[in-house]
């Protein structure tokens, strides 16, 4: 008898996996003629997705080459990238794992760290201060992480804002000014180099001896403006933001602040490119364990939207066998660069249960609503609770159960800005 209900759900799944992979490539084509306001294609399984993670994505022959990336994917300049490197290599050699006064090749995890010494590629002193922000601790080792959480300092979020120090450094025009605006002077002070004053500047890494080491820093900086001057920032991290990272009170947005579609030019302004053209803006997130890629400004919102679901006791989640939640879809048939999907701040939930209906007519909402044969046209009804939409909403996302043109009860998308 076991045996026999096994077979009969492999069956059954099978099945569906087979219904899938014939209607979903059809889908853009359909919905083309139909969308009109906030509305957009929903995710293609067929689609490239990106799933990586940590220092493993970030683009580079060696640290330094990363983490110029990564600061130049952010949209800072070259020079500014390049001084923020030279202040790490006097500090850690842009060894994410070194501890203050150690050997260069000896490397500390952070799992083995204790007391009141700098840690990691900016030597967080004592990098107790960032290693306990990071959930599990392991993720503290990671360049990618490391990186992510530096951006966020220097953009004055998170549990260790530096915003002034990022500030600063976003307004010098050279190398020299740069290096020097990330170490810090003293208060109302200079230093000197090869005979000219820079400063005064707050400063991230503020050493205790301003003067010793900013010859080396600067040259250093000047190495790697040389070297990697060109690159245009290509890959940044993507790296799992979650857990004590703050992401959860990063959310830009109070509410849906725009009822309109957003035009392409709009889209490209608030999210960048479309990530077929790159990933520099893309983060991976864990949202009720769907590993997914999403755009920085949607990512904190939906771990927001996560924590308070939970802290609602609201049960209903993303499941594979309903069509599972996706947010990437780098080319979207008929709808090309007006999707949200293409930028990574559309998103769809279950959609075997949550169908899209091209007659605009409402459907009711049923807690068990059946698995429906396919994703479009296929159901009589959705199962997605209440709780989920308001809370989407509250947190930016329109949804598209409340189109009035067409039905799309699996769609979310993010209008959480002002164009």
């Amino acid at each position: 008898m076991l045996a026999e209900k096994i077979i009969s759900a492999s069956k059954f799944l099978i099945l569906i996996l087979f219904i899938c992979t014939i209607i979903y490539p059809n889908i853009a084509a359909a919905q083309g003629s139909t969308y009109r306001k906030l509305q957009t294609p929903f995710y293609d399984p067929n689609g490239s997705q990106t799933t990586s993670c940590g220092s493993a994505s970030l683009i580079g022959s060696e640290n330094a080459e990363k983490v110029f990336n990564f600061f130049r994917g952010k949209g800072m300049e070259a020079w500014q990238a390049a001084g923020i490197i030279g202040n790490m290599t006097a500090e850690s050699g842009v060894e994410p794992q070194r501890l203050q006064g150690t050997p260069i090749d000896v490397k500390t995890p952070a799992e083995s760290f204790s007391g009141s010494l700098g840690w990691g590629i900016v030597q967080w002193t004592p990098g107790s201060k960032f290693i306990d922000t990071i959930n599990p601790i392991s993720k503290a080792n990671e360049l990618g992480v490391q990186l992510e959480f530096l951006w966020k300092q220097l953009e004055g979020k998170g549990p260790l804002p530096e915003k002034q120090a990022g500030d600063e450094l976003k307004r010098t025009t050279d190398v020299e000014s740069a290096t020097v605006a990330f170490q810090g002077t003293e208060p109302g002070g200079t230093v000197q180099y090869e005979g000219k004053s820079y400063g005064p500047y707050t400063g991230f890494e503020r050493p205790a001896d301003k003067q010793g080491s900013i010859a080396f820093r600067i040259d250093t900086a000047k190495s790697i403006f040389a070297k990697y001057g060109s690159n245009d920032g290509g890959g940044a991290a993507e790296c799992v933001l979650g857990g004590s990272l703050g992401i959860s009170g990063d959310c830009q947005a109070n509410g849906i602040v725009y009822e309109g579609q957003y035009t392409q030019q709009q889209l490209r302004k608030i999210f960048g490119p479309p990530v077929r053209d790159t990933k520099v803006n893309l983060v991976n997130i864990d949202f009720f364990g769907s590993k997914i890629p999403v755009h920085k400004l949607v990512a904190p919102c939906l771990k927001a939207i996560e924590q308070e679901l939970i802290a609602k006791n609201v049960s209903y989640r993303p499941e594979a066998l309903k069509g599972g939640f996706w947010c990437i879809r780098e080319n979207d048939g008929q709808i090309g660069d007006s999707s949200y999907h293409v930028y990574g701040a559309g998103c769809d939930i279950n959609p075997l249960t949550n169908n899209y209906f091209s007659d605009g007519k409402a459907r009711p909402y049923t807690p068990n609503c059946p698995i429906a044969t396919g994703v479009i046209d296929s159901g009589n009804c959705y199962d997605l609770p209440p709780d989920y939409v308001s809370t989407f909403e509250k947190y930016g996302f329109a949804w598209g159960g409340n189109y009035s043109s067409i039905k799309d009860y699996m769609h979310f998308e993010w209008h959480g800005v002002k164009p």
